[in-house]
């Protein structure tokens, strides 16, 4: 009994090492996702992100940009252009499914 207990915690551990590898790998490979959780998330958590489309300010992707820009200036990082590009695409992604503009329209 002693060894099955001690394999199942093994697994167990195993598991959840490897669900912490994959979401830190996955956090890595968005840049978006990584720069929102270490400055953004401190006031914003995904409810704020998840209001009923005709209560939002946000109507289309240049109105998310401008308050991913706007509320940028509140936090204790310097934000690049491409990181307001970063996180935007991240929380349209993620949140707000908003029609990318096309090339040439």
């Amino acid at each position: 009994m002693g060894e099955v207990m001690a394999m199942i915690g093994s697994v167990a551990g195993g598991v959840a090492l490897a669900l912490g590898c994959a979401l830190a790998h996955a956090s890595a490979d968005d840049p978006g996702r990584s720069l929102y959780s270490a400055y953004c998330s401190d006031c914003h958590y995904e409810r704020v992100h998840q209001r009923v489309r005709e209560a939002s300010a946000v109507k289309n992707l240049a109105d998310l940009r401008a308050v991913v820009e706007r509320r940028a200036g509140y936090t204790k990082h310097a934000f690049t252009a491409e990181e307001i590009e970063q996180v935007t695409r991240y929380l349209n992604r993620e949140y707000y499914k908003l029609p990318e503009a096309r090339p040439g329209r």
